[in-house]
């Protein structure tokens, strides 16, 4: 269990890494909507410009990135 709070915790950690780094790149390439866009509007964004290859494979981590808060969020009120 707790190798599992981990792996997600870090997973969550680079996920919010690789999202905040693409809108510092995007602001910096004066992109619209960079500054306020939501990690969903940043991804699509970074996709439209060219700066990420596969939005679907970036849009899914997000999706599971929610699961598995949710698991987290739920693991900690059973306990």
């Amino acid at each position: 269990m707790i190798y599992r709070i981990g792996v997600i915790g870090q997973f969550n950690l680079t996920f919010e890494l690789a999202w905040k780094a693409l809108q510092e790149i995007l602001k910096m390439h004066g992109a619209d909507g960079a500054a306020t866009g939501s990690p969903r509007e940043i991804l699509q964004l970074g996709y439209k410009l060219g700066f990420v290859d596969d939005a679907a494979v970036w849009l899914l981590m997000l999706k599971k990135r929610i699961h598995l808060f949710i698991y987290i969020m739920n693991k900690k009120l059973m306990r």
